[in-house]
């Protein structure tokens, strides 16, 4: 007969990890949005109230917080799609 339960263990070691990173990983992401769509926010009334001016500086910044936003969504997307592996 052969003895499993180090094996067991780790697995079982590498699961719970798995879940705390998973956690973590979510509510980071999630706790990143909310300051985000407050910039984001901001910089569309900062367009509505200087919409005929070229304001180069808010495009820049749009164009960053864009990207921020997709990566964030993707470390959601990833989290929720391995919760369901799971």
């Amino acid at each position: 007969m052969k003895d499993i339960t180090d094996a067991y263990l780790y697995r079982l070691r590498i699961e719970r990890k798995n879940k705390l990173l998973e956690k973590i990983a979510f509510m980071q992401a999630h706790e990143l949005r909310g300051p985000l769509t407050s910039v984001q926010s901001l910089i569309e009334l900062i367009k509505d109230e200087y919409g005929d001016m070229d304001l180069i500086y808010t495009k820049k910044l749009e164009e960053g917080l864009n990207r921020l936003d997709t990566k964030i969504k993707e470390i959601i997307a990833l989290s929720s799609e391995h919760k369901k592996d799971i």
